[in-house]
């Protein structure tokens, strides 16, 4: 994967979602906290939680907030890596700034064979790897007028004679990858920033399964590797020269 010296990865998660199992029980959190402390020696509970994930309806991705039981955190000792888990659900997270996936990835491993090792799941349910990215344009002056397409290519159109000043305006586009049993879901939009001097965009791009019977725990990270492949490249194509230079400043990590 591209290495940037100022990586533009807010977030990066991966969420399994477990086929229902009635044994769960408040024990669960603490006999895995045993098995992750020296990973995320940090716990914390995260009440009243709606948790947003989403669901597929021929190829559209749609958000849905679903009201979930309180869920424990796990956090490293910085904070910037973290696990969420609740009846299952588990996800692993890490924040800004983005350790690079061969750091994220044992996250990944570690977590789903300690979840494994104390709840004996049956199945997956859904799984999904997600990144959030943030570009952030600085700006000459608060006046200056910033052409969003000399950075990002995934933006939305109008045909003309419509003028192409927008003053808001979000992208949604899932994209079916039958042969590998995915879904892509790319989202492009304009943030609010106090900052008046930088304009911030955000890229996101969540790889979710498509028919969860043909992933098994045993070949599941096969399927993220292969998701973590088209995020990449995706994110690749979203994006311009112009842009890439804006994450290269200060030498290539």
């Amino acid at each position: 994967m591209t290495h940037y010296a100022k990586s533009p990865i807010m977030e990066a998660l991966c969420e399994f979602r477990f086929k229902r199992d009635y044994s769960w029980d408040l024990t669960v959190p603490g006999l895995l906290y045993e098995e992750v402390r020296n990973v995320f020696p940090r716990k914390e509970m995260v009440s009243n939680t709606h948790f947003r994930f989403q669901s597929h309806n021929q190829g559209v991705s749609n958000d849905v907030l679903q009201n979930i039981p309180p869920l424990m955190r796990f956090l490293s000792k910085n904070g910037k890596s973290l696990m969420h888990l609740g009846p299952n659900l588990l996800s692993i997270h890490v924040l800004e700034p983005y350790p690079q996936w061969n750091i994220f990835r044992p996250l990944i491993i570690e977590g789903l064979d300690a979840y494994r090792r104390v709840t004996s799941p049956q199945g997956l349910y859904r799984v999904g790897l997600c990144y959030i990215n943030r570009i952030a344009i600085p700006l000459t002056n608060p006046s200056q007028v910033i052409h969003v397409e000399d950075y990002l290519k995934a933006i939305p159109s109008v045909p003309e004679p419509i003028a192409q000043t927008f003053v808001n305006w979000f992208m949604n586009v899932s994209v079916d990858h039958t042969e590998d049993n995915g879904i892509m879901t790319i989202q492009t939009q304009p943030i609010s920033f106090d900052d008046p001097l930088e304009m911030q965009f955000i890229l996101k791009l969540d790889y979710v399964s498509k028919n969860i019977e043909h992933i098994s725990l045993e070949n599941v990270m096969n399927w993220i590797d292969k998701g973590h492949e088209y995020i990449d490249n995706d994110f690749e194509a979203c994006i311009t020269d112009k842009a890439r230079s804006l994450f290269q400043m200060g030498g290539v990590g």
